[in-house]
């Protein structure tokens, strides 16, 4: 599991902070589906309808992480280090596969009611956990390099402002607190802190007032959703 999250020596945020964030959680919710599966009593239909509706959430984040590379992040990375062109190209390549599989496992869990069922969705988690893993990380060995040393956060977040392809017209956008503490869960409470302090300053004291209560509310729903994980 992600353990470094590429703070300065400051302590403050680099331009790979939140893109190793969103990693950690990526890996973090794939490692525990199977898991849950694998616990999951076919006649239990409410915990089989709270997995298959918080796995929205993760298909829209690994949907928009996906998106935001190949409209925006991955440009900015090619001008600034062109030589890894060719890893960036393979890397790219891969977010068609992610989808299919991602979309395979959402199929999936829609119906959970037999043992038979749970162990193909299961299956299928796994074989999805092994790409994305491999992909994040080829995506830490090539691209957080040059987040690091060639890229501000100043840069990316200009970048960030621009508008992306029309792909995630058809997913419904789950609401921020949701999204900022999926982010932030088993993420050192330093990392949480930096990306905050480098937040505008209206911005910044709104997010200070509201965590502590978004924080609970999160991890009730985790509570509920990974019972017999956590």
């Amino acid at each position: 599991m992600q353990t470094d999250f590429a703070l300065d020596a400051d302590g403050n945020v680099t331009a790979a902070t939140m893109f190793l964030m969103v990693h950690h959680a990526l890996r973090r919710d794939l490692e525990r589906l199977p898991k849950a599966l694998a616990a999951l009593d076919p006649k239990d239909t409410r915990q089989a309808r709270l997995l298959a509706e918080h796995w929205q959430l993760y298909r829209w984040a690994l949907m928009d992480h996906s998106v935001n590379e190949d409209d925006i992040l991955f440009p900015l990375v090619l001008e600034r280090a062109p030589e890894i062109a060719p890893a960036l190209e393979a890397i790219e390549q891969d977010h068609e596969g992610l989808e299919a599989q991602l979309d395979e496992v959402s199929r999936l869990l829609q119906d959970l009611s037999t043992p038979e069922a749970i162990g193909v969705a299961r299956s299928t988690a796994e074989e999805l956990q092994g790409f994305l893993g491999r992909h994040l990380d080829a995506e830490e060995e090539h691209i957080v390099p040059v987040l690091v040393e060639r890229i501000t956060p100043g840069e990316l977040r200009e970048r960030q402002g621009q508008e992306t392809s029309d792909k995630m017209k058809d997913f419904e956008e789950p609401p921020m607190w949701l999204v900022v503490t999926w982010s932030e869960e088993g993420v050192p409470r330093e990392v949480s802190d930096a990306v905050v302090a480098a937040l505008p300053p209206h911005f910044r004291d709104q997010m200070a007032e509201a965590f502590p209560q978004w924080r609970a509310e999160y991890a009730d729903l985790a509570a509920k959703v990974w019972s017999g994980v956590l």
